[in-house]
């Protein structure tokens, strides 16, 4: 679980072995998951799972500016299984 400046930071030192698209998710900042993201910081350490960041698509898109990695970010499609939920993103590095 990565904040953006650390996705943008492990995509900027993969970009240039990087043939094709990077495919990987990310928790979505949404206003339920963000509830109950709140919710379970009040639970003692060991009661809570590991702790993920919720994240938005600009916010991952802004840290790759903001670094200087090049490339293209693109939403490919929101994952929803139960009450799982996350957001996948393609990196396409510079080398397409």
């Amino acid at each position: 679980y990565y904040n953006a400046p650390d996705i943008a930071g492990l995509l900027g030192k993969a970009s240039p072995r990087l043939e094709g698209k990077f495919i990987f998710t990310i928790a979505p900042r949404t206003p339920a998951l963000m509830a109950m993201w709140r919710v379970g910081k009040m639970f003692p350490r060991a009661d809570r799972s590991p702790v993920m960041v919720p994240q938005t698509v600009s916010g991952v898109a802004d840290a790759l500016r903001t670094s200087g990695v090049k490339g293209r970010l693109k939403e490919i499609e929101r994952v929803k299984s139960g009450f799982y939920i996350s957001t996948a993103l393609a990196f396409e590095g510079p080398n397409i």
